[in-house]
C-alpha cells in the first residue's frame, strides 16, 4: 500500500490506520446498538397497545354475539306476535 506520493506505508503506519478504522467501527456499532435498544422499548410499548385493542375487539364481537343469540329471538317473537 502506498500513499498519494507513491511512498509505501510502513507496518507501523498501517497498524495505526487499522486501529483508527477499528475505533470508528466500534463507535458506530455502539451507536447502532443504542438505537436498537430505543426501538425495542418503542416496539414493546406499541405491541402492548395493539394487544389491548385486539382484546377490546374480541370483547365487542363477543358482546354482539351474545346480543344476537339472546335478545334478537325475543325481539323477532314480539314482532311476529304483534306485541311490538
Amino acid at each position: 500500500m502506498t500513499d498519494s506520493e507513491g511512498i509505501p506505508y510502513s507496518n507501523r503506519e498501517l497498524n495505526e490506520k487499522f486501529r483508527n478504522v477499528e475505533a470508528l467501527i466500534r463507535e458506530k456499532h455502539d451507536d447502532v446498538m443504542v438505537k436498537i435498544g430505543e426501538l425495542n422499548v418503542k416496539v414493546s410499548y406499541t405491541n402492548g397497545k395493539v394487544r389491548w385493542l385486539e382484546k377490546m375487539i374480541y370483547l365487542a364481537v363477543g358482546f354482539c354475539a351474545c346480543v344476537s343469540i339472546l335478545i334478537l329471538p325475543v325481539v323477532f317473537t314480539w314482532i311476529n306476535t304483534g306485541k311490538l
